[in-house]
């Protein structure tokens, strides 16, 4: 429905708008504009989008006035039309969602039931959703398709008489910008009024909308549509676009006299078109008239228009269309091209492309069946007729179609030798399909002669590559949006050997400066999933490869209806190229396509002119091939400040390669003993151990400053870096570029980094001369300013072994405090000690006798820090500090703080924390200890250092705490969460008692699912019954659903598992709800749609997902409505087996595409894009 659905958009829209405050609308859609230095009057008129005849009984002032005047304006120009539907087509503009979509399937179900017997009675016969047709007729206005209605909608009827009196057409805004605008239009509709309205629906009457119209009452419409429209909604749609409209209309009616037609919603409100041309000084006045012209007796004037002739030399054709249609490329080499005649109401499209040897093969009635198959499911409908033609000598067939949104086609299909053609033109009105214009388009059909084909070599020095191909290619720039056109440039050149029927096409991706190509993992990926996305991952086959030195990949695809793809794809710095050929694996044409690939290499580019460049603000000078600039993306101010932070960069315009020169301040704080200590940890923050794999490292020397050169490759993105660390005083300045190979010698780039000098030189002699006392003397500032620099500063420290007994001496010191720092500063210290690395047997002793001195003092920050002082005791892990640990906790037990400073060590050494029971057991009874004490016991039982006997004399109180812990579970509410309740639950089970069991089964009563599931799970562990009704409340839990299945499987108690939740489709949904909530930091409201299925191979076997579209509910500020956003959902793999309704935990790659939002039309490609990231993300 997308055609209808632009349609029903427009209705919408034309009837948009908000009530007025001041003085209502004369009940008239005809309205004079005048004064404000005008000589002659100008005319406005507001239309209704629709065919129904009945609109179209004009005033017949109207039709004078439109013959009277010099020039007609519409919202948008008839000739953005088209490039308006292949913009559409293309995906650039997005409109899959209806009116309705803008409720959830809950919410339909109940608009459903809201609809009066009478209604559904009387649509008993309508498919689909009374909703939705409500929507599209009742709202939009019941716009009767039959054989009498008008061929187009009004306003292209009213342009249709303009065009027929020579008058001068005008668009008063881009149409792609009205559609873009209008997409997102659902999500302004009142759901309680449309609610309440449905309610009200009445058979026997007209939609109100054409009531208010019919009537001229622009107050009617405007009252209605604020009704069922939000504030923001309409400035976005409407109020804005009216000022954009009276703007145009101003800059003609100075110079002309002007007849404008636009939706009638757009005239009334003290923000319509109305008044703000007269705030604007123009006297606006209705115009009456008590005679109305039908459309049929007016006779529109006769005027010649010449058709356009498209020659199209690559399929060998020609045929006559009304205008200059779009074109574009399609798959598989075909040639489509579409015009649509706005005021004709018809559609005109060819399709062409050559004929496999498996099309050949199959006969022409079984190519056209494909062919039609694929054009009526597309489109959704049904063929009505069919007869075979001869057309050029050119057999072939011709049929009438019918479409599901009242459109009608006739639809022509030739075949050659090696070709097919496809004519098309569509209509609403039957009548069209017979018309002159269609016989014409149909008749005009021309095969051309065979055109002689002579090799072409192509060579491109600026894009640096040069290739054969069999003919002269096409070029034409790749057209990009705004964004991604103010970062890179596309080219392509492709030629399509008529003869062969082999494509072939070279794209080159260049950036601009600013913008850059991603890293070579990243940037194949991306090619690779859009050639997986096309032809199945299982069909391709990719190879590495390099070419002049730069990183390649060569791929080639199974033949898929015996088409076969095959290419290159190279990164060579910031520009990339696709080269592909397309052809028919069933004849000996990969040959053609072999030479084709093997005559494409790398040219130099042009030699930029290097020199020497002074930053901007003279810091230093370097040899680049382009002016040093400030980079402006990291909004850095030129001053002298040299604690400023600064990036810097030269881009040269033919290589496309940047030369990087960062400078960052060393921090005050900072220390080291010698210039060597501060590369080396330099070094380990530009190349990190866990991805970078250093290749070559050389001390260099720039001026009288003495550094650092690395060249290192990035593992996972495969991108080598090289890199010059230069140290000059306090500040440090690092050089850096790409490259690709490490061997290879460029003697300007050597220059960049040879040739760098400081305009002032400093020694480092402020940071080997610093000590932490700096860093310690601020932290006790009273100033937060001062304070809080030293704080933020901690994270780029480095205190080795010697600073000990100094941080030993600072870890009890009273330091302020501040909210919004997570830690304090003592704790800051104690997570130092325990993370010290060497120390030895006399440090530990430091250590414990440190802590074993201060931890009875009374004082606040011993109180508040006893826990991480015990913790830092753990973390030595020997027996004498576990018996310290023991002793302290027995004269000082901490009640301030945090315990999990001391449990999280005690569980990395369980067979020392032995020695800490009984004490343990006797902390229990302490509300603060306890909770950390009980899911340690677990863990000792587990592992075999405890045994259940071991704990006989105090599991009546683990049944006492269990049963508190009981009664505080059942005052919690269903969304609650306590995993303490849990951790009891755990424990208990391990108890394998039946008094402890029958406490476990009581949990069963509590309303969070959090608790009741793990409680059922543990009873069935101990072999335990647990009624069908519990599992039931679990498995109706979205998350816990999935959950409740994989403990049973563990358990082999599959078949308790409720057969209401027992299909792969419930499951799907709960793993997904699983994967949104644990990976993702959510909030609001989530609904889960239902797409579809789809099959994929993993590891070797076809695996089933699920696909769900995921509404995202955001509230925002009190009298905003809340913002929706969707994206795709995906579950699996599941087994093809439907009985199989489980996902191993390491299997499970459900989750939710992030990178785009939801669209209906790139669903296959996100699906797969997703499946890859994921499969690579889990094995890295």
């Amino acid at each position: 429905m997308k055609r209808n659905l632009i349609l029903i958009v427009t209705v919408f829209f034309s009837f948009c708008s908000r009530a007025q405050k001041n003085e209502p609308f004369a009940h008239t859609l005809l309205w004079r504009i005048s004064g404000h230095g005008m000589t002659m009057p100008s005319y406005l008129f507001g239309t209704m989008h629709v065919t129904d005849k009945k609109a179209f009984n004009f005033p017949d002032s109207l039709y004078y006035f439109i013959e009277h005047t010099d020039a007609f304006a519409m919202e948008f120009h008839p000739d953005s039309a088209n490039a308006l539907m292949m913009s559409y087509m293309e995906g650039d503009i997005e409109m899959d969602k209806e009116p309705v979509d803008v409720f959830s399937e809950k919410e339909m179900k109940e608009l459903e039931k809201n609809i009066s017997k009478e209604v559904k009675e009387k649509y008993k016969n309508k498919k689909g959703s009374l909703v939705k047709y409500f929507f599209n007729n009742i709202i939009g206005g019941d716009d009767k398709k039959d054989d009498n209605s008008m061929n187009t909608f009004m306003d292209a009827y009213l342009f249709d008489v303009a065009r027929s009196n020579g008058k001068s057409i005008n668009g008063l805004e881009n149409g792609i910008d009205q559609l873009k605008a209008l997409s997102s239009l659902s999500s302004g509709f009142n759901k309680k009024k449309i609610s309440e309205f449905i309610q009200k629906w009445d058979v026997n009457q007209n939609s109100p909308i054409q009531e208010f119209y019919y009537q001229g009452d622009l107050n009617g419409i405007e009252n209605f549509f604020t009704e069922f429209f939000s504030e923001a909604a309409l400035k976005t749609f409407l109020y804005d676009r009216n000022l954009v409209m009276v703007k145009g209309m101003e800059e003609i009616m100075q110079t002309q006299r002007l007849f404008t037609a636009v939706g009638a919603g757009h005239l009334p409100g003290e923000r319509g078109i109305i008044s703000l041309l007269r705030n604007r000084g123009y006297t606006v006045e209705p115009v009456f008239t008590d005679k109305r012209i039908s459309a049929d007796d007016y006779q529109l004037k006769a005027f010649n228009t010449k058709n356009y002739v498209m020659k199209v030399d690559e399929h060998r054709f020609q045929v006559e269309l009304p205008g200059i249609p779009q074109k574009r490329d399609g798959a598989q080499g075909r040639l489509v091209s579409m015009y649509y005649d706005l005021a004709g109401g018809m559609f005109y499209m060819t399709v062409s492309g050559r004929l496999t040897s498996e099309d050949k093969n199959k006969g022409a009635k079984a190519v056209i069946d494909q062919h039609l198959e694929e054009m009526v499911e597309n489109v959704g409908g049904k063929m009505i007729s069919r007869k075979p033609i001869t057309q050029q000598g050119l057999e072939g067939e011709e049929m009438e179609c019918a479409y599901t949104d009242k459109g009608k086609s006739r639809y022509r299909e030739l075949l050659s030798e090696n070709m097919f053609y496809i004519l098309i033109v569509i209509s609403e009105n039957k009548n069209n399909l017979v018309s002159e214009k269609a016989e014409q388009f149909f008749s005009s059909f021309r095969v051309l002669a065979k055109p002689l084909v002579t090799p072409y070599a192509l060579e491109q020095e600026d894009e640096g590559f040069k290739i054969r191909f069999p003919g002269k290619p096409r070029q034409e720039p790749i057209k990009l949006n705004s964004e991604t056109d103010k970062r890179v440039s596309l080219n392509s050149y492709s030629f399509f050997d008529i003869n062969t029927g082999n494509n072939y096409t070279v794209i080159v991706t260049r950036s601009k400066e600013g913008g850059m190509l991603k890293d070579p993992n990243t940037f194949f990926d991306s090619y690779e999933k859009n050639i997986a996305s096309s032809y199945g991952e299982s069909r391709v086959t990719t190879t590495d490869t390099v070419l002049g030195g730069f990183p390649a990949k060569y791929f080639i695809t199974d033949p898929v209806n015996s088409n076969q793809v095959m290419g290159l794809i190279i990164k060579r710095n910031n520009t990339g190229y696709f080269i592909t050929t397309e052809f028919d694996s069933g004849n000996d044409f990969k040959k053609a396509g072999d030479e084709f690939l093997a005559s494409f290499a790398l040219q130099p580019f042009a030699k930029s002119t290097w020199r020497s460049s002074a930053s901007p603000d003279k810091d230093f000078t370097a040899w680049v091939p382009a002016p040093v600039k400030l980079n402006k993306e990291e909004d850095y101010e030129l001053t002298s400040n040299d604690d400023e932070t600064k990036s810097y960069y030269a881009f040269d315009p033919h290589t496309l390669a940047y030369y990087y020169i960062a400078v960052s301040p060393v921090s005050k704080y900072y220390w080291a003993d010698n210039t060597d200590s501060i590369y080396n940890d330099w070094k380990s923050n530009v190349i990190t151990t866990y991805r970078d794999s250093l290749i070559a490292e050389k001390v260099v020397t720039n001026g009288g400053i003495t550094g650092r050169e690395f060249v290192f490759t990035d593992q996972y993105t495969h991108q080598i870096t090289r890199a010059r660390l230069l140290l000059n005083g306090n500040r440090k300045y690092q050089l850096s570029m790409e490259t690709y190979d490490p061997g290879k010698s460029d003697v300007d780039e050597d220059k960049f980094f040879d040739a760098f000098r400081f305009t002032r030189e400093s020694d480092a002699s402020l940071i080997t001369g610093n000590t932490p006392s700096v860093l310690f003397r601020d932290l006790v500032s009273e100033d937060s300013a001062v304070f809080q620099a030293a704080y933020n500063a901690w994270y780029g420290l480095h205190f080795e072994k010697k600073y000990l007994p100094l941080l030993l001496e600072q870890s009890l010191v009273h330091y302020p405090e501040y909210e919004n720092n997570y830690l304090t500063v003592n704790e800051k210290i104690f997570g130092e000690i325990i993370g010290m690395k060497g120390l030895d047997d006399q440090d530990r002793k430091r250590i414990s006798e440190y802590i074993q001195q201060k931890y009875q003092e009374e004082d606040s920050v011993i109180e508040n820090n006893r826990f991480y002082m015990l913790g830092v005791l753990a973390s030595l892990k020997t027996k004498e500090s576990f018996s310290l640990i023991n002793d302290l906790l027995r004269d000082h037990i901490p009640q301030k703080g945090s315990p999990y400073r001391l449990y999280s060590n005690l569980n990395d050494s369980l067979a020392l924390t032995l020695q800490l029971f009984p004490r343990l057991y006797e902390l229990m009874d302490d509300s603060i200890h306890q909770e950390m004490i009980i899911p340690l016991l677990t863990k000792m039982l587990d592992s075999g250092f405890l045994h259940v006997q071991d704990i006989a004399l105090y599991q009546e109180k683990i049944r006492d705490l269990g049963r508190e812990k009981l009664n505080k579970s059942l005052k919690l509410k269903s969304d609650d969460y306590d995993y303490t309740a849990v951790n009891m639950i755990d424990l208990l089970q391990r108890l394998r008692k039946d008094e402890t069991d029958a406490l476990i089964n009581q949990y069963l009563r509590v309303k969070p699912v959090s608790i009741k599931e793990p409680a059922a799970i543990a009873l069935l562990k101990n072999g335990k019954a647990v009624s069908q009704q519990v599992l039931k409340d679990i498995a109706t839990d979205q998350y816990y659903r999935a959950e409740l299945y994989d403990e049973l499987d563990k358990l082999g108690k599959q078949s308790l598992f409720p057969s209401l939740y027992r299909n792969q489709s419930d499951m799907a949904e709960s793993y997904l709800y699983q994967s949104v909530l644990d990976e993702d930091d959510l909030y609001g409201e989530q609904e889960y749609i239902y797409i579809k299925k789809m099959t994929k191979m993993i590891e070797g076997k076809n695996k089933r997902f699920y696909l769900f579209r995921i509404n995202f509910t955001e509230e925002q500020e009190e009298g905003e409505d809340p913002v929706v956003t969707s994206y795709l959902g995906i579950a699996g793999p599941f087994d093809l087996d439907e009985k199989s309704i489980g996902i191993k935990k390491d299997k499970n790659l459900s989750g939710v595409y992030y990178d785009d939002e939801f669209s209906g039309d790139m669903l296959d490609s996100y699906f797969e894009q997703y499946i890859n990231d994921r499969i690579k993300w889990m094995k890295e």
